[in-house]
């Protein structure tokens, strides 16, 4: 078995909103409570697994703390609709973030939990905005758990999340450096089919095994 360094590319500052203390997915350990208890439990298992460098994702406020906490650790990248009811950070703003350094890149854009299509005019600013800082955007795609327009995200859409819907985007951009969060499931032969047409589009498979449907 492989046991050297790993580099995580979808760790989360937080639960979804009304997940915290449910019961994991796939483990049965209920979620931590609070974003400390949270946070202390990810920096153990990111010791025990030799997990050296994570790609952080969560509301803009909430990432320097867990840079402070593990230095050099995280890469923090500032999420957008998390809340989906909350206003965006602006361009102007997290253009700031990133020329000063505190944030690495965008995502995850959560823009499905809102109701927001992947291809909607509303993100073309901040798919400009990382094209001209040649930085790294995460963006939602696929599924998501079971019951989730019931649980706090009311204007969640599943055809929201097929990779197709990027297609516009990398058109425009040619430059743009995308990554497929939760790898597009459950349209894997899309996803796979925008791969082959797009080299700057990337994917994690973060979730896939919490997301996937059992016997």
């Amino acid at each position: 078995a492989y046991a050297g360094p790993i580099f995580d590319v979808h760790i989360h500052t937080s639960a979804p909103r009304g997940w915290a203390g449910r019961p994991n997915p796939v483990s049965g350990v209920p979620a931590p409570a609070t974003e400390a208890l949270h946070r202390q439990a990810v920096l153990a298992a990111l010791k025990q697994h030799n997990i050296v460098r994570a790609a952080l994702h969560g509301p803009a406020e909430t990432l320097q703390a867990w840079v402070d906490a593990a230095p050099g650790r995280f890469i923090p990248l500032p999420m957008l609709f998390e809340p989906p009811d909350d206003p965006l950070p602006t361009p102007d703003t997290l253009r700031d973030g990133i020329t000063a350094g505190r944030f690495k890149g965008v995502g995850e854009i959560i823009a499905q939990y809102a109701g927001v299509p992947l291809d909607d005019p509303m993100l073309e600013p901040y798919w400009q905005l990382a094209t001209d800082l040649d930085v790294p955007v995460a963006v939602h795609t696929g599924r998501s758990f079971a019951g989730i327009v019931y649980d706090g995200y009311p204007k969640f859409r599943l055809r929201y999340g097929n990779p197709l819907a990027l297609e516009d985007v990398l058109a425009h951009h040619r430059s743009l450096r995308l990554y497929m969060m939760h790898a597009g499931e459950p349209w894997r032969q899309d996803t796979l089919a925008t791969m082959s047409m797009d080299p700057q589009l990337y994917l994690d498979i973060g979730a896939v095994v919490w997301l996937a449907p059992r016997p």
